[in-house]
């Protein structure tokens, strides 16, 4: 199976072109364990294209200014050869890509390109990857590459086949706005088009396994910070509301005790015989703590000779 893939390469120009439709025909009928790939001794070197910034995930990004030198052949002495990977969905890269760029719409296909690669050790390759807006499906298309490189790497990491992997930054898009403006382009989500997103997006999963995209560690580390800053927050608040209340209870109890003494000196009153500072005809008679028990004057008099 070897043999059939590698023909399918040509290694006459700078950038690699890959017959896609040749490549998934050899893949439906050969089975992709065949493929295997000897571990590379190249060592993991620093980036060699200007940088424009690094994602949390890992995934070094590289301006559209530097694409377009990289595909007018500027940076010939940098690398031998470089590999465009456009990682969007089938009619979108019908309706326009860029020149020379391989479809990759699977990770099946990606992992033979990968080890269909690894066997020119003594080449230096840079892979570009993008899709849209570079986001989503081309920084995950990345990621997976990576990982397949680390795992045929493992017994001589940090070493790699292809240390020079990049996602575009801003994707086709930004491309075709800054760069090339004749360059023809179909948006995701084109009205014209909803059917075959929609088709697209429920491959998708079969087509891309669940891949932590790096930095997983980090973002759970955070989480859990950020969890224990939250609920120290919520202790203090709630230390410092039953503060409050304890704070406010004193007053409270001192103001229920002079609603007390008010009852007792108006029970105190109506058993003496002090009628004048009641209007109504009703005398306390029993002290109740917070309440007050009234009696009729009729029932009063009767019980009591208020006359001695």
């Amino acid at each position: 199976m070897m043999t059939k893939l590698k023909n399918l390469m040509n290694f006459d120009k700078q950038q690699l072109f890959v017959n896609v439709s040749s490549l998934e025909n050899v893949l439906l009928s050969e089975d992709l364990t065949e493929l295997s790939a000897e571990p590379c001794c190249s060592g993991s070197t620093p980036t060699l294209l200007p940088v424009h910034h690094q994602s949390p995930t890992g995934n070094k990004h590289i301006s559209v200014e530097t694409l377009n030198d990289v595909l007018n052949e500027r940076h010939c002495d940098l690398f031998d050869h470089f590999i465009v990977i456009d990682c969007r969905y089938k009619y979108e890269y019908d309706g326009g890509h860029i020149d020379g760029a391989i479809h990759v719409k699977s990770a099946k296909l990606l992992e033979a390109l990968f080890r269909l690669m690894a066997t020119y050790t003594d080449k230096r390759i840079a892979w570009i990857f993008h899709c849209e807006y570079s986001q989503k499906r081309g920084p995950r298309a990345a990621a997976y590459f990576r990982k397949l490189d680390r795992i045929c790497n493992q017994c001589s990491y940090p070493n790699l086949c292809f240390p020079h992997t990049y996602v575009i930054h801003g994707g086709y898009k930004t491309y075709v706005e800054s760069i090339n403006n004749n360059a023809a382009y179909i948006s995701m989500f084109d009205a014209n088009y909803s059917k075959q997103m929609s088709d697209a997006q429920k491959l998708e999963k079969e087509f891309w396994p669940k891949i932590r995209q790096g930095g997983g560690g980090r973002q759970k580390r955070r989480r859990k910070i950020n969890r224990s800053r939250r609920k120290s927050v919520h202790r203090k608040s709630k230390a410092k509301k039953e503060i409050e209340e304890e704070k406010k209870q004193p007053a409270a109890d001192q103001g229920a005790l002079s609603r007390d003494s008010f009852n007792m000196d108006t029970s105190m009153d109506a058993c003496t015989g002090d009628h004048s500072n009641r209007e109504d005809g009703r005398y306390s008679l029993f002290f109740k703590p917070n309440s007050l028990s009234f009696i009729d004057k009729d029932d009063l008099e009767s019980l009591f000779d208020f006359s001695v």
